[in-house]
């Protein structure tokens, strides 16, 4: 079915729908083709993105390793050695960024839920030493965990080797350049940038991440991240039982779709990438109804893109 189409299709179908779908786009490597908003007036949403945050984290972190700032083989502790001075299992030692990225540091817990305006937070003020504090479970780089805590890290040590917050760092190298307002973006206690949730965009700054992993790192004639980069972030270092792999902080789709991978959020903030098609798709969600069925038929949608 032709791009257009479908795209009339879908917005005819959540129309019809009481508010489960906010907005709706289509681009291609240049340009946004479609786009729908679904609320009375068809305004821009600017909203919590919630996990698809960790795509942007993750963005940043290669552009820092391209530049030769820090390394896929990098440990938490060579970062922070003042935090294993006195640690209680000489495993923690040896976490990497590659284990943190791929959330396997070994914690075995998921840590930092839940974070940010719209959820509880944790009532301690030192974040890094809250989620170090806690037992390993598992030895680092063997088992898959989805945690926050893990996304935190990398997000720390980013900030470590570059000297700056996360958030200023993504934006000068990216979100400024690809026509981004400076972003709304919530920080620990003690002013670290979240790296895990609680980015606040509208979808069509959104779906740019997208464009940039269709492009394998081009923006607008200028790379940003290097092939090289796009390519490992968005390829599986690890299956879950349904098929569906994960690499640094972005999903990728089950192969029954093809070669389709995404930044995903809670409750449907999804940025979808097919680069067979040479097309991203983005939808953004509320905070209510049964966003699982939404996400379901989204991904229906995916599958007949031609």
């Amino acid at each position: 079915m032709n791009t257009e189409k479908l795209f009339s299709e879908f917005v005819r179908e959540f129309s019809e729908k009481d508010g489960s779908v906010e907005a709706f786009a289509v681009a291609d490597g240049k340009n946004i083709l479609f786009e729908h908003h679904f609320n009375r007036f068809g305004y821009k949403l600017v909203r919590n993105i919630y996990s698809h945050t960790k795509s942007f984290a993750s963005t940043a972190i290669g552009i820092a390793v391209d530049e030769g700032l820090m390394s896929l083989g990098d440990r938490v502790s060579d970062c922070f050695p003042e935090y294993f001075e006195n640690t209680d299992d000489p495993r923690k030692l040896d976490i990497t960024l590659e284990d943190v990225l791929t959330m396997r540091s070994g914690f075995g817990t998921p840590l930092l839920m839940g974070v940010g305006s719209n959820g509880r937070t944790v009532a301690y003020p030192d974040w890094l030493g809250y989620v170090l504090s806690h037992p390993l479970k598992h030895d680092p780089g063997t088992v898959f965990t989805y945690s926050n805590g893990d996304t935190y890290l990398a997000g720390r040590m980013l900030e470590n080797k570059v000297g700056t917050t996360l958030q200023d760092y993504i934006y000068g190298r990216f979100m400024r350049k690809a026509g981004t307002d400076y972003p709304v973006w919530e920080h620990d206690p003690q002013g670290h940038t979240f790296p895990a949730s609680c980015l606040y965009l509208n979808i069509s700054d959104q779906l740019k991440l997208g464009q940039l992993y269709l492009n394998r790192g081009m923006l607008n004639g200028e790379r940003i991240i290097s092939e090289k980069w796009a390519d490992l972030a968005s390829t599986p270092k690890l299956f879950l039982a349904d098929g569906t792999g994960y690499g640094y902080q972005i999903w990728i789709y089950p192969p029954e779709f093809g070669r389709i991978f995404r930044a995903d959020g809670a409750y449907g903030q999804i940025t979808a990438v097919l680069p067979e098609k040479g097309l991203v798709v983005s939808i953004q969600c509320p905070e209510y109804g049964q966003p699982e069925k939404t996400i379901a038929r989204f991904n229906e949608y995916l599958r007949k893109f031609d």
